[in-house]
């Protein structure tokens, strides 16, 4: 499910979003140093504060969410793996906000039919769903408990 290229790709969203905010900051800075100078010393400052309060909403609302995913991918790129048989009771059909940081679906899964302990499984919610249906048994590839990739097992 996860490739270099995924990671390459948010990189590219990192740095346009810097590029977007330097920018957007470099404006405000022009405009507020030419007020400064030509106009009043304080609506200057005000201006360059509200820019500053730009660069900072815009970077919040876009730029530390693809930080975030960065570092998850990361994680799973280079973190160890392990495989898992196990039987899906019950699929999330929303995803739900985990771990403060990003948006997953939820799986319950059984180590067997009859067992009453059950384990939750996050897959990304920006990765396609892969076709999993309860009532099935799966092999899962898992990092800590989120799914890096699944395949259905008959048994």
């Amino acid at each position: 499910m996860y490739t270099e290229n995924d990671f390459l790709s948010v990189k590219k969203q990192i740095q346009s979003v810097l590029i977007k905010v330097l920018i957007i900051f470099a404006i405000f800075l022009t405009i507020s140093l030419v007020v400064a100078k030509n106009v009043s010393n304080p609506l200057g400052l005000f201006i360059l504060v509200i820019g500053l309060c730009v660069c900072e909403f815009i970077w919040g609302i876009y730029g530390k969410p693809v930080v975030t995913y960065k570092k998850f991918l990361q994680e799973i790129l280079t973190g160890r793996q392990r495989q898992q048989e196990r039987y899906v009771v019950d699929i999330g059909e929303e995803p739900v906000y985990k771990d403060n940081r990003l948006f997953y679906y939820e799986i319950l899964v059984k180590e067997d039919e009859e067992d009453d302990m059950e384990q939750m499984l996050l897959i990304d919610s920006n990765k396609v769903f892969p076709s999993i249906k309860e009532g099935k048994w799966y092999e899962f590839a898992l990092y800590q408990n989120y799914v890096v990739d699944v395949k259905e097992i008959g048994i």
